[in-house]
């Protein structure tokens, strides 16, 4: 009867023990190695998750400069005039199965005939497809080069200082007076 209280206190003893030296270990290894020697990691991995730092907090925010965000502006301004250009060529290559299908409509259509899609139609029909697919590929990739790479969470997390927001803002309205009317608006 004597043995088990005696057993009982033995594993409680080894257990706290055990947990005095692990936790000595632990502050020995922390000061004396990961303190003079861990490096913040640049992304997550299987070994280590960054829990605090710039992009991670809502208190961080990354600082630019005016240069950088007129080329941010820059690009977004060419982006509008590629979709004005987009929807101008589009127009264009459609016109002539457009003009096409209303001369059928004009001439044959107190016949009840309608236009059927063989013949000189199909080519022409095929070739509008073509193009657009062309103009379609074309327009992809410089939208991929316009596209300045960042998510839009990180967007949201730049910032400029009063002055720089000044100069930008002035520069960006001059920016936009001088391109949208002559490239966007026209077409």
């Amino acid at each position: 009867c004597v043995i088990c209280p005696l057993l009982s206190l033995f594993v409680t003893t080894v257990g706290a023990l055990r947990f005095v030296c692990r936790l000595a270990w632990d502050a020995v290894v922390f000061h004396l190695v990961i303190k003079k020697r861990g490096r913040i990691p640049a992304s997550d991995s299987v070994i280590v998750k960054r829990i605090e730092g710039p992009g991670l907090n809502n208190n961080y925010y990354y600082q630019i400069r005016p240069e950088q965000a007129l080329a941010a502006f820059e690009a977004k301004l060419e982006l509008d005039e590629l979709a004005a250009f987009q929807h101008q060529m589009e127009l264009k290559i459609m016109l002539p199965q457009k003009d096409y299908s209303q001369f059928v409509a004009a001439c044959f259509g107190p016949f009840s005939a309608t236009l059927a899609r063989v013949g000189a139609y199909k080519s022409l029909e095929r070739e509008g497809h073509d193009l657009m697919t062309s103009l379609q590929e074309k327009l992809e990739r410089r939208r991929r080069d316009l596209h300045t790479g960042l998510a839009t969470g990180l967007r949201s997390k730049l910032k400029l200082n009063t002055i720089d927001l000044k100069i930008a803002i002035q520069q960006g309205a001059l920016m936009l007076e001088r391109f949208y009317p002559s490239h966007v608006l026209r077409r």
